[in-house]
């Protein structure tokens, strides 16, 4: 896949060797999403982690299952998703153990 950020598509590699297609919604002036596809475990979920941390934001998985920083998080999901919400320290061995659990 070719790097498009004009369009908000770019291919990611991490120093492990790991590689995810990374896609952004929003305008220029906000991200609104980041989504992740075809993604390799280790770096690259230590990798969303950091960056949901550092957004504040939450990380959904494919399932369903929604993962919080903080229990006052789970106000901000639409209602359909309340009830699969996890709280807990995001990190990405966090995220793999949800992955592996679904």
């Amino acid at each position: 896949m070719a790097d498009d950020p004009e369009h908000g598509v770019v291919q990611l590699r991490m120093g492990d060797g790991g590689e995810a297609d990374v896609y952004f919604s929003g305008s220029e002036s906000k991200l609104t999403g980041v989504s992740f596809t075809h993604f390799a475990t280790g770096a690259f979920l230590d990798l969303v982690a950091q960056l949901a941390g550092s957004l504040g934001a939450v990380v959904i998985l494919q399932e369903g299952i929604t993962l919080l920083a903080t229990p006052e998080d789970r106000a901000h999901l639409p209602e359909q998703l309340q009830h699969m919400a996890r709280v807990g320290t995001l990190t990405g061995a966090a995220i793999q153990a949800a992955i592996d659990c679904a």
